[in-house]
């Protein structure tokens, strides 16, 4: 099955929480809300599979929204001039990724590669 979310990088909020992955070790996509910079230059993190994660059951996998781990791939998102969608990975974070995200100053390294790597190719 395939779903079309449009010009946007992830599915929406609503599909991940009605819906497993379209990737059995890919979980919850979430777009960066702060710093607002992130926001700007389009930072996302996606939880994938890792050792330990529980990611179904008896009646099959779970949405993606619940899919989640302490593994993330940070990565920015944009539409060039001609409309070509752009997917940059920036990081990847195989363990303790959630207290990695919530340092700014970390965050803002991203945003400088993402708009680095945006400037570059748009």
């Amino acid at each position: 099955m395939c779903i079309e979310f449009g010009d946007i990088p992830i599915p929406p909020y609503h599909i991940q929480l009605k819906h497993p992955s379209h990737s059995d070790t890919i979980g919850r996509d979430k777009p960066m809300d702060r710093p607002r910079s992130a926001r700007y230059e389009e930072l996302h993190h996606i939880h994938f599979w890792q050792e330990g994660c529980v990611w179904e059951d008896d009646d099959g996998y779970q949405v993606q929204w619940n899919s989640t781990s302490d593994a993330f791939i940070i990565y920015s998102y944009f539409i060039d001039k001609d409309g070509d969608h752009h997917f940059y990975i920036i990081d990847i974070l195989l363990d303790n990724a959630h207290n990695i995200i919530e340092n700014n100053e970390q965050i803002l390294k991203w945003v400088t590669i993402a708009k680095e790597f945006r400037l570059k190719n748009i």
